[in-house]
């Protein structure tokens, strides 16, 4: 895939549609004497790493599950060689693998081993720990044979799920299909076992799982079909997850369903699409709010914001980028440059590009003025030599914007500073080996120094 079409994403069309009026607006004021260049460059997707799923906040559900199928509830864990306490979680789970192995029953054992395996999965999910998600890989068997299929079927399912979501978070860090499809293969066998009739909510949350590990599989692929089946899982689970029963688990579906439809409609070009995603992201907002889930309610506010700026570039709509811009902002009353510092550089850029969009649809110098404060926030954090990608974009997206500025103000300066950041882009674009970008930004050098000069 070549760089002009990586970086084509949820709100790429935004500075697409920018670039286009601006030229409009220059060769209108030349009398014809610019060509047209429609060049999509935008920060959104690509830096931001796209809309963020849930599952990356939350831990597998097993051991409660595990623990309400035991004879004796919760106090089972009490009544096995249960761990003490350890100073850090890699000491923990060293301690509840050392009390399984000296356990006296089987039950007690399965209950250590579980407990290890939430924390290492923890450790791998939160803090990108690889070898703890191997290390948790290691136990599967063991507990695939305390809680075998035959005696034991509802426990033997739900390991089969969580031996899924370590093998997709595996898939995920790694970026391996194949991984992935190990976690599809044990999602799919969980499901034989954990059915809608016998068990509706084990049911609904493999289904879940297996829609995350089929929209990943989509994206590593470009599979547009395996998304629609991700979709299609999603679905299903919400129609066991509600609203009034299990609102956690109907809220993480939905922001589910929302970042697939919102793919499929980015990549589509479909606004019904991307219409059904907003709608999702809303309604997950209804019970992650910011009071009782600050950092997943930042992530859906940026989420909607991606999609609403998609639907306002198409359809050329101040209400949605004003929508949008409310969501970036509400998003950066969270996020916050010390504690997220990459995310917090993605949100900023993703408010320039709607500012800029405004100022463009509105002929709003103001506007304009605060995409430039928004992408060289972002400048803070995309440096150079360390994302020179990033770098590079934000550099391109800031010549976009005092083109703009200039056309409005009739202002030189404004051009002279678009001269500077096109430059910096093109460089950095040839360092890194984006010809097509790089020779974008120099034609916009020359197109702006001949009618300046002029």
């Amino acid at each position: 895939m070549n760089i002009v079409a990586m970086v084509l994403g949820i709100g790429g069309l935004a500075v697409a549609l920018l670039l286009l009026v601006i030229r409009q607006k220059m060769r209108k004021a030349l009398r014809g004497g610019f060509a047209p260049l429609f060049v999509a460059a935008c920060l959104c997707a690509v830096v931001g790493g796209g809309l963020r799923y849930w599952t990356d906040q939350k831990t597998p559900t097993v051991v409660d599950p595990i623990i309400e199928t035991n004879s004796s509830s919760v106090e089972a864990q009490d009544q096995g060689a249960v761990a003490p306490e350890a100073p850090d979680l890699r000491q923990q789970a060293t301690a509840y693998i050392e009390a399984g192995a000296a356990a006296d029953t089987l039950d007690d054992k399965g209950v250590n081993l579980l407990a290890a395996l939430d924390i290492l999965y923890r450790l791998g999910n939160l803090e990108g720990d690889t070898q703890a998600l191997e290390e948790a890989l290691t136990l599967v068997p063991s507990l695939l044979e305390i809680f075998d299929r035959e005696s034991a079927p509802e426990n033997w399912a739900l390991v089969k799920n969580n031996h899924g979501n370590l093998l997709r978070l595996l898939g995920e860090n790694e970026q391996s299909p194949d991984r992935l499809e190990a976690a599809k293969a044990a999602f799919e066998a969980a499901l034989e076992v954990s059915t809608r009739e016998a068990m509706p909510f084990a049911w609904a949350a493999s289904k879940n799982d297996l829609g995350v590990t089929l929209f990943r599989l989509g994206q590593f692929r470009n599979d547009p079909a395996s998304i629609e089946a991700g979709i299609s899982a999603y679905r299903e689970a919400l129609q066991i997850r509600s609203r009034d029963d299990t609102p956690i688990a109907w809220a993480e579906s939905q922001a589910n369903l929302g970042l697939a439809l919102g793919m499929l409609g980015e990549a589509n070009d479909d606004i019904s699409r991307l219409g059904e995603a907003a709608t999702a992201f809303r309604a997950a907002l209804e019970i992650q709010t910011r009071a009782n889930a600050p950092i997943q309610w930042a992530d859906l506010q940026d989420n909607l914001g991606k999609i609403l700026l998609g639907i306002g570039a198409r359809e050329q709509s101040s209400e949605h980028l004003l929508a949008a811009e409310a969501a970036f902002r509400a998003t950066l009353e969270i996020r916050n440059k010390e504690d997220a510092a990459f995310l917090w550089g993605t949100t900023h850029s993703d408010l320039g590009t709607v500012l800029a969009r405004l100022g463009v649809l509105e002929e709003s110098q103001e506007r304009l003025e605060g995409a430039i404060d928004a992408f060289n926030s972002a400048l803070q954090v995309f440096e150079r030599d360390a994302l020179p990608f990033q770098f590079a974009v934000t550099n391109f997206n800031l010549g976009n914007t005092y083109s703009g500025l200039g056309l409005l103000s009739q202002n030189q300066d404004y051009f002279s500073q678009a001269v500077i950041v096109y430059g910096v882009a093109a460089e950095t674009f040839e360092e890194i080996g984006a010809p097509g970008p790089a020779g974008a930004a120099r034609q916009f050098i020359d197109e702006i120094q001949a009618m300046t000069t002029e």
